[in-house]
């Protein structure tokens, strides 16, 4: 499999795995995954172009008011979990759509 990151690199992976995503919306799939040892994005990110944009994000967040979220400061840049490519993101958005927003 290969892998293009930032500036159109290519960076090789010789391993897969497959994840199972089990979660209280019934959805179960099946992810290719990559190991985070086989691919790293830079090192140091500059976040400070999307600081007016965050400040306007967390105030507009009273949306979410009475909802639990998985990561309450999920707008903050931080340590990367997992990237996703759009056809997985839009399948498990598809599961957790809520009908107040």
């Amino acid at each position: 499999m290969e892998l293009f990151g930032t500036g159109s690199e290519q960076s090789p992976s010789s391993l897969e795995v497959k994840l199972q995503l089990n979660n209280i919306s019934a959805l179960r799939d099946k992810i290719d995954c990559i190991r985070k040892d086989y691919y790293s994005l830079p090192a140091e990110v500059d976040f400070s172009e999307t600081d007016t944009e965050l400040e306007q994000l967390e105030d507009r967040l009273d949306k979410t008011e009475g909802i639990q979220l998985a990561d309450p400061e999920f707008f903050k840049p931080g340590k990367v979990d997992m990237l996703l490519g759009a056809e997985v993101f839009f399948r498990i958005l598809k599961y957790e759509k809520n009908a107040n927003w």
